[in-house]
């Protein structure tokens, strides 16, 4: 299975909250299969300790990507690493200075030297197709919201945020702004390039949207989600929303992790990196890729997976726009409600998330 929309850096800072993954996987698992996307949804994984990490991306850009992510958190420190990938400020040349420290595989190293050398050795996080959509995005709403940017970047508390939402916030003037900023055609343009997800959901795209900022307002302030700050103030400016790679209680851990993990790349569809894989999978972090499946795939993908997954492994789906809703189970037991706590504080609230574990035969 071929899509093109995933056959560049399409992802450089996250489009979902790792968090998730991260508190689903047991101690010492031993083996993870996950999509790379930027790889910032594969760093906390290592810190779970995972004897195995398989990798798979349609893209080379993206698992170079990934690599170089575990590189700087094999080789530098905290703070560095930050610096490196733009979470805080770092030279240029000093950068390069770091890039060129690295142990990078030599299967990336061209691919990671031409995107550094493209950017002028700036930080990472904002160069991707959809970071760069954000910032756009966050252009029209700095615009037409004007002042009220700053209101949002001095709240500090939910209470705080609920008052300044039911009385000063701008309803009006942000639901035009959703009505605009969440429409397919709009996404395509700017994203997609006509491979957007066909929506089989039964309400329009501006509800869709609608929703999620509902949801994300409801359990969080802007500046405890990286989306949240993306769309109001084009860049993560305060780390405790960053994404959960920059937390700094588990950088030790992903560190240990990654020395002690045995850690594949396999380009390629998950379907095509399946047959390659011959131990049994114990965790299966999806990613969104599920929203892209054809109509022949999506029905029974779960059966066609089942015999690579060891007994009660775990898989998390992500849905965008789309519900499988005949999809066939047998063999599968759903244990999302166990985790609403979890859900509720994903940090962007894009997906329908489903949680399922495979029952022993």
């Amino acid at each position: 299975m071929s899509h093109g929309y995933f056959n560049k850096l399409n992802y450089t800072l996250a489009n979902e909250d790792t968090e998730l993954e991260f508190s689903l996987l047991p101690e010492n698992s031993n083996h993870v299969l996950a999509i790379a996307g930027s790889g910032s949804r594969i760093l906390p994984l290592f810190a779970k300790g995972p004897k195995k990490i398989s990798i798979c991306d349609f893209s080379h850009e993206q698992l170079a990507l990934t690599e170089l992510r575990i590189q700087t958190v094999k080789s530098l420190t905290y703070k560095e690493f930050l610096g490196f990938w733009g979470y805080e400020d770092l030279a240029s040349n000093k950068r390069q200075e770091y890039f060129e420290s690295l142990n990078v595989s030599k299967e990336f190293q061209k691919t990671l030297k031409n995107i550094l050398t493209s950017t002028n050795f700036e930080g990472l996080i904002y160069k991707g197709k959809y970071e760069r959509m954000l910032i756009k995005f966050q252009s029209i709403i700095k615009f037409i919201l004007g002042k009220e940017i700053n209101s949002l970047e001095k709240i500090e508390d939910l209470n705080e945020f609920h008052v300044y939402l039911k009385h000063r916030f701008p309803k009006l003037k942000w639901k035009l702004l959703v009505s605009i900023l969440g429409n397919s055609t709009l996404f395509n343009a700017f994203l997609y390039k006509g491979s957007h997800p066909k929506k089989n959901i039964k309400i329009s795209y501006r509800k869709y949207y609608f929703d999620i900022f509902q949801k994300l307002f409801k359990f969080l302030i802007p500046k405890e989600s990286f989306f949240l700050q993306m769309i109001f103030f084009g860049k993560v400016k305060f780390i405790q929303g960053a994404p959960f790679e920059t937390s700094e209680i588990l950088f030790e851990k992903m560190k240990t992790g990654i020395n002690k993990s045995h850690i594949n790349f396999y380009q390629g569809d998950l379907f095509s990196t399946l047959k390659r894989i011959n131990d049994p999978i114990s965790f299966l972090s999806f990613s969104d890729i599920l929203s892209y499946f054809p109509e022949e795939i999506e029905k029974n993908y779960m059966q066609t997976i089942k015999m690579k997954l060891a007994p009660k492994a775990i898989t998390v789906n992500r849905y965008y726009l789309r519900v499988h809703n005949e999809l066939d189970l047998a063999g599968y037991k759903n244990i999302t409600n166990d985790h609403l706590d979890l859900l509720n504080k994903e940090k962007t609230q894009i997906y329908q998330i489903l949680i399922y574990e495979r029952q022993n035969d």
